[in-house]
């Protein structure tokens, strides 16, 4: 363990929570309340390129969907802690989180290392799993992406119920996090937004926002009004483009068959809002993607007969409606 450390402005230390809220260490309300003011501590100032705060931008979209999804109360509360908390290791510098549950010892060799498992240790069982889930979730530096996938994904069995449904949980929360994450409206807030703010801009101020944006801008001296929202508009769609790619050919794939088709745990999440939510990321992803929808049913092997026979898969049921003209993607309209 670490020693204990003292956070921002003494709000928060290693101990976990506030020792009002130790009263009753195994509530999942409690975890979740104080998992929101970590987030809400360490989140405050970050602004994702829309301009909006990541809280309200993002954390706040995850959590809300995530709860809306997981509304069983028995795991509700851990799930939306899960959801404030998904994004702090990869996001925020010095926080690391560790497999609660692995064989063997984890010590951390770096003062300033802030280790979620140690934040939590107050918490009990309820902390591990937290920082379980946490740790499904984070991506580390140079871990390969279909590995970090697959870690989410690859449900245990039935025989380990417990953690098969941190599993569960972690994946719809992921599932959330890319809804956030393929927005297809930020482009137009963030046009907006960045329209207003070029006219204030000095030069080395618009050169700064194109450095943290990473804007291509190879151009002499600097963009135009036009030039610098063509570069905004371009980032956007690229980054949306990688994102709907990740989801046809990977996280909506796995997601409908171990979900929707396998059924690993009962009454943890409602089926389904979550066929709406995957069928919402469909439609979003060909968007973004502008793949024909026939290469996305061939993509993953979407015309294989191993699909149950009793059962339809969403983008096959999306197609059928693209054609009797029922439903229409915004590219189309």
């Amino acid at each position: 363990m670490l020693k204990n450390k003292e956070l921002v402005g003494g709000q928060f230390n290693e101990k976990g929570a506030h020792a009002s809220e130790q009263n009753n260490p195994k509530s999942a309300i409690f975890i979740a309340s104080y998992s929101k003011r970590l987030a809400y501590s360490v989140f405050r100032k970050m602004k994702r390129d829309t301009g909006e705060s990541v809280i309200r931008g993002h954390l706040l979209p995850v959590v809300e969907t995530t709860s809306s999804i997981i509304n069983d109360g028995r795991f509700q509360h851990l799930a939306i802690a899960a959801a404030w908390l998904h994004d702090i290791v990869e996001d925020i510098d010095n926080y690391n989180v560790v497999n609660p549950f692995a064989s063997q010892h984890y010590t951390e060799t770096n003062p300033s290392t802030i280790l979620i498992n140690n934040l939590l240790s107050s918490y009990g069982e309820l902390g591990n799993s937290l920082s379980y889930i946490v740790f499904l979730l984070t991506h580390n530096s140079g871990e390969l992406y279909q590995d970090y996938i697959q870690r989410i994904f690859n449900f245990p069995d039935r025989d380990n119920l417990n953690i098969l449904r941190l599993h569960v949980i972690a994946s719809i929360i992921k599932l959330a996090d890319k809804r956030s994450n393929l927005n297809l409206s930020e482009e137009g807030l963030a046009l907006k937004t960045l329209s207003k703010a070029y006219d204030t801009y000095t030069g080395e101020e618009l050169l700064s926002v194109i450095r943290k944006m990473k804007l291509n801008w190879y151009g002499r001296g600097l963009p135009t009004k036009t030039e610098f929202l063509d570069l905004v508009s371009a980032k956007f769609r690229t980054r949306q483009k990688i994102i709907a790619l990740e989801n046809l050919s990977h996280y909506l794939p796995l997601a409908e068959r171990r979900l929707l088709i396998r059924k690993p745990v009962n009454r943890v999440y409602d089926k389904r809002l979550l066929r709406e939510l995957l069928t919402t990321l469909y439609m979003d992803s060909i968007d973004a993607s502008l793949m024909p929808i026939e290469q996305v049913i061939a993509l993953r092997g979407l015309k294989s007969k191993s699909w149950p026979p009793t059962y339809k898969p969403i983008i096959r049921e999306i197609a059928e409606k693209m054609k009797r003209g029922e439903l229409h993607t915004r590219r189309l309209l």
